[in-house]
């Protein structure tokens, strides 16, 4: 083994020991695993509950059964959290099947339906759009979101998402004024 080898092999090998970061996979680096420890020495105050009743006005339909929705109530109670706005971007039996399951909590969970943009590439789509989202409004949708986009011209929606569509396309003046006219927020 040659000198400058030598040398290298040995600096690998004690920044590997004093820094285990240097060693270290990063295939197997985990959030679960990161626990920093502050210089600081100040007060830490650990919340476990809010002081004052919670709204949650961004949250999507997580729970996979009844089960689910009572674990998650059973968790909004323990945080001080008073209600959850479900933003589905769902229309038709998807949007449905979501009210029957967070409907038996009425009062701690608002469910929102999305567009229905079946065919928003042929003239007259609207009619279709605008009779679903009535549907949707006497299911018991409170408002319209996620509509997404993010300056891509993609508005979620399921189970047909309004690609090359912005919220400020006039194509879709009808839905928002129907909006405006059931006093259904939009997100």
């Amino acid at each position: 083994m040659n000198h400058i080898h030598f040398k290298f092999s040995l600096l690998a090998s004690i920044f590997s020991i004093a820094d285990p970061c240097f060693s270290q996979n990063v295939d197997e680096l985990k959030l679960k695993d990161f626990h920093p420890v502050s210089i600081y020495k100040i007060p830490q105050v650990k919340i476990e509950k809010a002081k004052y009743p919670v709204i949650d006005f961004h949250s999507h339909d997580y729970a996979k059964s009844n089960a689910g929705v009572d674990e998650w109530v059973k968790t909004m109670d323990e945080t001080g959290i008073a209600k959850t706005m479900i933003l589905t971007y769902s229309t038709g039996a998807r949007f449905d099947s979501m009210v029957e399951k967070y409907g038996r909590y009425k009062d701690r969970f608002e469910v929102w339906c999305g567009f229905d943009y079946t065919g928003y590439d042929k003239p007259g789509w609207q009619q279709h759009a605008l009779a679903e989202l009535e549907r949707c409004h006497k299911k018991g949708a409170v408002g319209v979101g996620e509509l997404g986009d993010k300056g891509l011209g993609e508005l979620y929606s399921r189970p047909v998402p309004g690609y090359c569509l912005h919220i400020d396309d006039r194509r879709m003046k009808p839905l928002l004024a129907k909006c405006a006219e059931l006093h259904m927020p939009v997100s």
